[in-house]
């Protein structure tokens, strides 16, 4: 291994297998024997592997990643709010990023707009916040974020 990082051709090798095995058998992928698969996992944590995250999106074109808007953390209704969705992003192999904005108009449409993040990490975004206006004021939106490259014909 070259680098203190450790790379899917670091865990291929060290299970032995090809790196497209590897990454298959990482990702749950079906035609992977469950014997290759157990090698790999335990080749992966050997190693103290991760995914790169940045390689993963840039192949994909998707992060995972759902940006939640909401006006506070702190009452009984946002709170429940909050964990609610957050558990139904989890529950579908996605990842939540929650921002409140503690009903502030300049900070929601920073969440939306200025957020250096908006339309460009986030696969969706959900928004229950008040302050936007009226044409963009939404009590509850679901949002795909635009895509970071245009599909190809």
């Amino acid at each position: 291994m070259t680098s203190s990082t450790p790379t899917l051709r670091d865990v291929a090798a060290e299970a032995g297998v090809s790196p497209m095995t590897a990454s298959n058998a990482l990702r749950g992928k079906p035609g992977v024997k469950e014997s290759t698969r157990a090698k790999v996992i335990a080749a992966a944590k050997r190693l103290n592997y991760r995914i790169n995250l940045t390689a993963s999106m840039l192949k994909s074109g998707r992060s995972n990643i759902i940006h939640v808007i909401v006006n506070e953390f702190d009452s009984p209704f946002y709170s429940k709010l909050t964990q609610a969705l957050s558990n139904e992003i989890v529950s579908r192999g996605l990842i939540p990023f929650i921002e409140q904005t503690q009903y502030s108009p300049d900070a929601a449409e920073h969440a939306l707009s200025s957020n250096p993040f908006s339309g460009q990490l986030f696969d969706g975004e959900i928004l229950h916040a008040t302050g936007l206006g009226m044409a963009a004021d939404h009590s509850c939106c679901w949002t795909p974020a635009r895509r970071r490259r245009p599909s190809m014909p």
